[in-house]
């Protein structure tokens, strides 16, 4: 299959209305957006350094096609949440370090 897209003989989206079984069928194949963090360590950098659009030869057990990479943006939603996040892991960091004597 990969090699056939790769010759141009089938597109990606008729591979997936053949072979594919679950609901990602009706939508071409699209399971959404993810960001390095959603995917398998084993498949974030062959992915991210794909050139696009491109069909990846197969990983794992998956033929993946990449339509565009989104650059990260610093919204106020992001920026709050990732304060939030550092900010969390710090405290517990500092909690984890204290030291509690107790004389009785």
């Amino acid at each position: 299959m990969y090699q056939a897209i790769q010759a141009n003989e089938i597109f990606f989206h008729e591979v997936v209305q053949r072979y594919t079984q679950d609901e990602s069928r009706h939508l071409n194949g699209y399971w959404g957006t993810f960001t390095r963090s959603d995917l398998p360590t084993e498949l974030a950098p062959t992915i991210f350094s794909a050139n696009l659009p491109q069909a990846l030869s197969p990983l794992s057990t998956f033929l993946i096609y990449i339509s565009k990479i989104i650059q990260p943006q610093l919204t106020d939603t992001l920026r709050s949440r990732t304060l939030a996040e550092l900010f969390s892991n710090w405290a517990k960091q500092q909690l984890d370090r204290t030291e509690i004597r107790l004389e009785l």
